[in-house]
């Protein structure tokens, strides 16, 4: 069954703002994860807390919500400044040959 963008804003709505429905036998399996990215993209953060608060949406729910709101920081890979580090390279400054520090 295709997923239709009026639809995934339709269940959004009733399940995270005025909990009409609930994504167990109220929102179609294939609409799960468009509807809680469509909400991660469109509602604030009060408005998903509020949804959990009032009970809307479970804990799971909430939780890959909000982790495709705020997803993880890439854990960037630690590196020295290449530019202070010690080289055995010739360098050329300025025109003049410099011999690599020992």
């Amino acid at each position: 069954m295709a997923v239709l963008s009026f639809m995934t804003k339709s269940y959004a709505q009733n399940v995270y703002i005025y909990g009409n429905r609930k994504f167990e036998g109220g929102v179609p399996l294939e609409y799960h994860q468009p509807v809680k990215e469509y909400a991660a993209v469109t509602y604030s953060d009060l408005q998903i807390d509020a949804s959990l608060a009032n009970q809307y949406v479970t804990q799971p729910e909430y939780e890959e919500t909000m982790a495709i709101k705020h997803p993880p920081e890439e854990t960037a890979e630690v590196t020295e400044n290449p530019a202070t580090e010690p080289t055995n390279e010739t360098v050329i400054e300025n025109g003049t040959e410099t011999a690599p520090a020992e």
